[in-house]
């Protein structure tokens, strides 16, 4: 079947199911929940509106794992995956993404209330969070202290009193298999859960010269939660995570060859160990609900090798990368009030970076260095509604920034003894002002201005100290939604933005006079961004539901030119940002336990370099997924196939090197899940 028999095929289902009659069904426990309520976000902070909100059920995938790229299928939210977990995988929000190495996110993450520091330490194959909540708009900043430029990406886990023990397991092509276990105990005053999982598969690229499959992937984790709460001493939560990952290596292939096969000599591995350590505690005040929390991250990998065959010799690259972090967020929630709420907190962070690179061609060396940046980061934010009559309300809030960041660097090869020591500092104040007004019960509609801030840093490849220190990236706009729900058969939110920035920052991947410059990030002086998301979820009658989701940006750079070859990228589109994505699906649930699904899934084409070179580019690719189970209160058996067409394509591009990424083949398999 081709790609627009796909989309007619998924289009038609669509269309012809909207016209039966509405009725009472089974819900969907796998279509993102448009809500039209207000919900509060652990209790931590005001409860965001619903038209910013995107909800995902990470229980009804397959293993149900904390993962980047489970949520890559919402609107103008997307992942390039590079395949070496997070490290080097770029994250778009509507336009804006971050840079794969070197500088901060634009959607920052946070496992329920601990907040990663690095776009690189992102959570992959994580077990134990069950949902996932994607806030969108730079207008996050006056709630959360860890706030990227335009969202937050939060992966929530269940309190005990809501956990179902449960043991799932699952087996497919590849060798791919994997279990994982949760469950939880609660007593008169206290609560404990727990989850641990393992995955692993065969690789999907062969060397030929090897002949043997070199990118098999092996992960084991881990998390424990632990709840105490009493009127007197308050409410803490202790939370901890655990991953180990022993990887083949990267799957990287060249651009010009065949997506599955590689002829080299010697292969790589990826080792990965991540840890992360928090504690809450919440307490109630005559001003309102006080919480603190405390945390630290430590990530490394290595050793993280690879070789790469450019016909006359190979490059060989050993990586060994290590960054840990504190950080402290203190929030405070009034109680509640008829016509205003209000919000304040304190953030800081304190993170540390460590890496040591060596490359080689031919068996000689050409680079190697090592340095370590240290960053540190204060903010102050807050927000109030207040409600001027019955039906509309006001938002205003600010937030107060500063960052501070040092980088030392020692180079070996090829100046060796070369040092350099530079410092920097940045910082925002980002005001915003919203208008929302409540139609009807069903209906909610907002307006609003909003600023955002990404800071600057220093490219750590660079032997060169003036090309190192790259700007802040800033933005100002405007953004607008509407939601309308029955809370029973039909969700829907429409949403549409304009984002005017200035130093939007660009990865470079190419050489600048000197072998060791290879890599740096530079700013292009302003980008402009500008696009609408549309969700809807409906239930049908006869236990049918459709549901999709579109997301279209249009992000541009304005008035770049390349400081080196003086080529102007005016009206280009900005990296690593499709044009659009989407999903289309049809469900069918039986009350006998019986239920099929089928979906597809699209992206627009991505430019991975500022100069749209169609040579690093992935045009526009359609995948075909689907489910087949039956399920029961206390086990269910599930049939699962995704890229059912066995589509071709990258899932990122490297331009440095010539190679990409390629994404999954066809995969299927069955998965079992036994609650007791």
């Amino acid at each position: 079947m081709t790609t627009s028999n796909h989309i007619l095929l998924a289009v038609g289902l669509c269309s012809g199911a909207a016209t039966m009659a509405l009725a009472q069904t089974v819900p969907s426990p796998n279509d993102p929940t448009i809500q039209n309520e207000l919900f509060e976000v652990s209790a931590t902070r005001l409860p965001p509106s619903a038209t910013t909100t995107t909800q995902v059920d990470l229980l009804s995938q397959k293993s149900g794992i904390a993962s980047a790229t489970n949520v890559a299928e919402v609107a103008n939210f997307y992942v390039a995956s590079s395949g070496a977990r997070s490290f080097t995988d770029t994250f778009a929000l509507r336009g804006l993404a971050n840079t794969p190495i070197f500088g901060d996110p634009d959607v920052t993450v946070y496992l329920d209330d601990m907040p990663l520091a690095s776009g690189f330490t992102f959570p992959s194959g994580l077990v134990g969070f069950n949902s996932a909540s994607l806030y969108r708009g730079p207008e996050q900043n006056t709630r959360f202290g860890r706030a990227g430029t335009v969202g937050v990406l939060q992966f929530s886990t269940d309190s005990a009193s809501g956990v179902v023990n449960q043991l799932r397991a699952h087996y497919g092509n590849y060798n791919d298999r994997g279990f994982d276990l949760q469950g939880g105990a609660k007593a008169d005053n206290a609560d404990v859960y727990a989850a641990a999982g393992y995955e692993a598969r065969d690789g999907y690229i062969t060397n030929a010269t090897l002949n043997r499959k070199i990118d098999g992937r092996e992960s084991s984790s881990a998390l424990a939660k632990l709840h105490f709460f009493n009127p007197t001493d308050g409410d803490w939560t202790l939370l901890a995570t655990a991953q180990r990952v022993r990887d083949g290596v990267q799957p990287l292939v060249p651009l010009d060859g065949p997506k599955f096969s590689v002829e080299r000599s010697e292969e790589g591995i990826t080792h990965l160990e991540d840890y992360g350590l928090s504690l809450r505690g919440s307490f109630d005040t005559e001003f309102g609900k006080l919480s603190t929390t405390t945390s630290y991250t430590d990530w490394r990998m290595g050793p993280a090798t690879n070789a790469l065959n450019f016909g006359f010799a190979e490059l060989e690259d050993n990586s060994i990368l290590h960054e840990h972090a504190w950080t402290e967020e203190i929030t405070l929630v009034s109680a509640g009030h008829d016509r205003w709420h209000g919000s304040a907190g304190l953030f800081a962070l304190d993170g540390k970076t460590e890496g040591e690179f060596i490359r080689s061609f031919g068996g000689y060396p050409y680079e190697d260095s090592n340095y370590t940046t240290n960053h540190r980061s204060l903010a102050a934010f807050g927000e109030t509604d207040f409600q001027i009559n019955s039906a509309p309300s006001d938002l205003a809030g600010l937030r107060l920034e500063g960052n501070w960041k040092k980088i030392d660097r020692v180079e070996f090869v090829p100046d060796a003894g070369s040092v350099f020591n530079r410092a920097s500092y940045s910082g925002a104040a980002l005001p915003k002002l919203f208008a929302t007004y409540k139609i009807d019960s069903e209906t909610e509609a907002n307006l609003g201005l909003t600023t955002g801030y990404k800071p600057g840093g220093f490219s750590s490849f660079t032997g060169n100290s003036s090309l190192a220190k790259f700007g802040a990236e800033r933005l100002h706009g405007v953004e607008g939604a509407i939601t309308q729900t029955d809370h029973k058969t039909w969700s829907a939110t429409l949403r549409a933005f304009a984002y005017w920035i200035d130093g939007y920052q660009i990865e470079r991947s190419f050489q600048t006079g000197a072998e060791a410059d290879d890599y740096i990030v530079v700013n292009a002086p302003r980008a402009r961004s500008y696009g609408t998301e549309l969700e809807l979820s409906r239930q049908l009658g006869a236990g049918f539901s459709v549901g999709g989701d579109f997301g279209y940006t249009n992000v541009t750079l304005r008035d770049f030119v390349d400081p080196y070859t003086h080529l102007s990228y005016d009206g280009k589109r900005a990296p690593y940002a499709p044009l659009f994505n989407g999903s289309v699906h049809v469900e069918y649930r039986n009350r006998s336990g019986w239920f099929a699904r089928v979906e597809e899934v699209g992206t627009g084409r991505v430019f991975y370099t500022e100069g749209e070179d169609t040579m690093f580019s992935q045009k526009s690719n359609f995948l075909l997924n689907a489910r087949l189970g039956y399920e029961t209160q206390k086990y269910r058996v599930m049939l699962y196939g995704d890229n059912l067409t066995d589509r071709e394509y990258f899932a990122a591009i490297t331009p440095g090197t010539n190679h990409g990424t390629p994404g999954d083949p066809r995969t299927y398999g069955v998965e079992v899940e036994w609650k007791f």
